[in-house]
């Protein structure tokens, strides 16, 4: 699994993929941080992959995110570990990298 993309990296990354010496060079850079930042951004329910991936997606009723999948034989969204989820959803987000182990963090 590829590690969690922070904002600073992929500066960094984009920075020393081009050395920018003009503006050009560090347009391609602030590009490549809002392409990033734009990824993790809350989008609208209706953007959300319907397949078997999870995604975090937010209730506004309760004030909460809720981990879902959309069960294409059934036509509705089902929460993490089974069963049939009622609320109405209308923002979702990728769900994050999970955390590294604590030998592989130093």
């Amino acid at each position: 699994m590829s590690e969690e993309k922070t904002l600073g990296k992929v500066a960094r990354d984009a920075w020393y993929r081009v050395r920018p010496s003009c503006p050009a060079d560090w347009q391609a850079v602030a590009d490549a941080v809002v392409a990033a930042h734009e990824a993790r951004r809350w989008k609208a329910i209706e953007s959300a992959p319907r397949t078997r991936q999870y995604v975090l997606a937010y209730a506004p009723e309760r004030k909460m995110s809720f981990q879902v999948c959309w069960d294409h034989e059934w036509g509705y969204w089902q929460m993490m570990g089974g069963g049939k989820c009622t609320m109405e959803f209308t923002l979702w987000t990728p769900l994050p990298a999970p955390p590294k182990e604590a030998s592989d963090a130093e």
